[in-house]
């Protein structure tokens, strides 16, 4: 579970397998927020003002519609990359491609290797030095916990 807070209030996000925020809570164990998303990450309903976190646990820019990964920018609205890949052809003959077009079985922490969604599980990622240099500290943080 990520937790983010701001000034003197701490929000808690609950995610699904993919890492996608799905609610939010308050201190309290209220639920204040709620997101669904499209299989490429697109925010398809939302009661609750936007927060920072969203897809994969990636911050969002909200004015742009991107999401960063780390090594490159992501379009949910388009299920693309909107850089080419960093390994080049040796990440698969499409270099805008997200997750290999499967984007309910697998995950990409990075933007740079597709993996099993499993293989993300939070023991995994403290255990898996690549996984873990693909979070921020405040995630990581919360996964010890």
């Amino acid at each position: 579970m990520l937790v983010r807070r701001q000034g003197e209030t701490h929000y808690y996000y609950l995610t699904n397998h993919l890492g996608h925020v799905q609610g939010v809570f308050n201190q309290q164990g209220q639920r204040i927020g709620q997101y669904d998303y499209s299989p490429y990450g697109s925010v398809g309903s939302s009661n609750y003002d936007l927060q920072p976190f969203g897809m994969s646990t990636k911050r969002s820019d909200f004015a742009s519609g991107l999401v960063y990964f780390g090594y490159r920018f992501y379009m949910p609205n388009l299920g693309r990359w909107l850089n080419r890949d960093p390994l080049q052809e040796q990440g698969g003959i499409n270099l805008y491609a997200y997750v290999n077009a499967e984007p309910l079985g697998y995950v990409d922490p990075d933007g740079k290797e597709v993996v099993l969604a499993s293989i993300c599980a939070p023991n995994q990622i403290l255990d898996n030095k690549k996984f873990k240099n693909s979070f921020d500290d405040e995630v990581i943080e919360v996964i010890r916990q």
